[in-house]
C-alpha cells in the first residue's frame, strides 16, 4: 500500500496524470473525474501536494480493502500550513503477488473534512492575483475573470484591516447555486447562502511511511465559496466599488477571524454583524442598501428592528425571514458603532469580540465593549435602539 502511495506522490510531483491514472481501475465516468481532479489540483498554485494514508478501514467483499487518505496541500500564499481533504479509496489485488489497484474513490464528507471542493465535482479553471486564487468551472471562466478586480480589492482591504500572519491571499471558489449547496453540504430547501467561509483540517507535519492521520487540532486553514451569479448581480447592482465585492468582504472577514484564532468566537450578533457591516464599511451605497433592507423588512414583513440574539441556535431559527432580520440588525449595530465611535473602534470591537470563547459570559462581552467604547452591552443596546428608530 505504501508503494502505491509513493507512486501516486511521484505522479503529483512530476505532474504526470497518466501515471496517476495507471494504478486505477475505475468506471469511465470516475476515471474522467480523476483526470479532472489531477489537472485541477495541478492548476492551483501549491507549495505542497501529496497523498497521506491516514487509516486502514474495513474490508468490503465487493469493494476490497478500504483506506482513508488525505490530500495534503498548501495553496501558495493562502495556507499558513498544509490543508487536508479526506477520501476513502477501495483497493483490490488480483492475486497475492499482484500490486494493489484503486477500484473506487469517494470523498469523506463531514465537519472540516474539506470534501468536496470544486475539483471533486468536475473540470476547473484557476485565476490568481497577489490577493486571490479564484477557482471556477470552464463554463464560468470569463465571468470569473470579470469578477477578479472586485475580488482582489475586497481581499486586499480585508487583509489590510484584519491581517493574518503568514497569509497574503485567499482561495475563493466561484460556484453556481447548486454547487454551493454541494460544497456547503446543506440539504435541499435550506436557507440560501450567497457564500460561506469554512475552516479545514490542517497538518503542519507528517511522519513518512506511516498510516496515521497527521491533522493538528491547533492548526487550521480556510476556504471561501461564493455564488458566482449572486456576485455578478451584485457587481451589476453596485458597479465598481473602491472597497471591492461586498459579498467577498463579508466572507473574507469571517476567514480572517477563523485563521486568526479559530476556536474563539463571540456572540453571534457580533460574528455576523461584523461581517455584514464590513461589506459596506467603506461604501455609502452599500450601507444605504442595508438601511433599505431594514426598512423593507419592517414594512413588508412587519419586523421591527431589535437587538439580535447572541446564541447561534436563536440567531438561525427555521424562519428564513427572521434570519434576514437578525443579519440586518446585527450589521446595523456595527454601523452605529462606526458612526458614533469611528471605524478604528469598530474594528477593535470586531477583533476583541471574536477572541472570546463561544458562548462567552456577559462580563467578557462587556469588558471588550467598555475597553473600546466605554459602555457595556446594555448601554450600547439602549443607544443603538434610539439610533435605529431614527433611520
Amino acid at each position: 500500500m505504501l508503494e502505491l502511495v509513493a507512486r501516486l506522490n511521484t505522479a503529483l510531483r512530476e505532474d504526470d496524470v497518466e501515471a496517476w491514472l495507471s494504478v486505477m481501475d475505475l468506471e469511465p465516468e470516475a476515471q474522467q473525474q480523476q483526470r479532472w481532479w489531477f489537472e485541477g489540483v495541478q492548476a492551483v498554485p501549491m507549495d505542497v501536494r501529496e497523498i497521506v494514508p491516514t487509516a486502514m478501514l474495513g474490508v468490503d467483499p465487493q469493494r476490497g480493502q478500504g483506506l482513508q487518505m488525505a490530500f495534503r496541500h498548501q495553496v501558495s500564499g493562502a495556507d499558513p500550513v498544509p490543508s487536508l481533504e479526506y477520501y476513502r479509496w477501495d483497493l483490490h489485488r488480483a492475486g497475492t503477488q499482484e500490486p494493489a489497484r484503486i477500484v473506487d474513490v469517494r470523498g469523506r464528507e463531514g465537519a472540516r473534512s474539506a470534501y468536496p471542493q470544486l475539483w471533486d465535482l468536475g473540470e476547473v479553471r484557476v485565476q490568481e492575483s497577489d490577493a486571490v486564487v479564484a477557482i471556477s468551472t470552464p463554463e464560468r471562466e470569463q465571468e470569473a475573470a470579470e469578477l477578479m478586480p472586485s475580488l482582489q480589492d475586497a481581499a486586499r482591504a480585508t487583509f489590510a484591516e484584519f491581517p493574518v500572519k503568514g497569509v497574503r491571499r485567499m482561495v475563493v471558489t466561484l460556484a453556481e447555486s447548486d454547487q454551493v449547496e454541494q460544497l456547503f453540504g446543506e440539504s435541499e430547501g435550506a436557507y440560501d447562502y450567497a457564500g460561506f467561509a469554512t475552516e479545514t483540517q490542517a497538518a503542519p507535519q507528517v511522519q513518512p511511511d506511516t498510516v496515521r492521520d497527521p491533522r493538528d487540532p491547533e492548526a487550521q486553514t480556510g476556504r471561501i465559496v461564493l455564488d458566482i451569479d449572486y456576485a455578478l448581480e451584485e457587481l451589476d447592482y453596485f458597479g465598481v466599488l473602491e472597497g471591492g465585492s461586498p459579498l467577498l468582504r463579508h466572507e473574507a472577514l469571517h476567514l480572517s477571524m477563523l485563521l486568526g484564532d479559530l476556536d474563539r468566537w463571540g456572540p453571534e450578533w457580533a460574528v455576523e454583524g461584523a461581517a455584514t457591516w464590513w461589506e459596506g464599511a467603506a461604501e455609502t451605497a452599500v450601507r444605504e442598501d442595508l438601511f433599505s433592507w431594514a426598512e423593507e423588512l419592517m414594512e413588508e414583513e412587519n419586523q421591527e428592528a431589535a437587538w439580535p440574539p447572541g446564541d447561534p441556535e436563536e440567531f438561525y431559527p427555521e424562519d428564513g425571514e427572521l434570519i434576514d432580520r437578525h443579519y440586518v440588525d446585527a450589521g446595523l449595530i456595527f454601523v452605529f458603532i462606526q458612526e458614533r465611535y469611528g471605524q478604528d473602534a469598530a474594528s477593535a470591537v470586531v477583533t476583541g469580540l471574536h477572541r472570546l470563547r463561544g458562548y462567552a459570559r456577559q462580563a467578557q462581552v462587556d469588558a471588550v465593549l467598555e475597553a473600546q467604547l466605554g459602555v457595556p452591552e446594555a448601554e450600547l443596546r439602549t443607544l443603538w435602539e434610539a439610533w435605529v428608530q431614527d433611520l
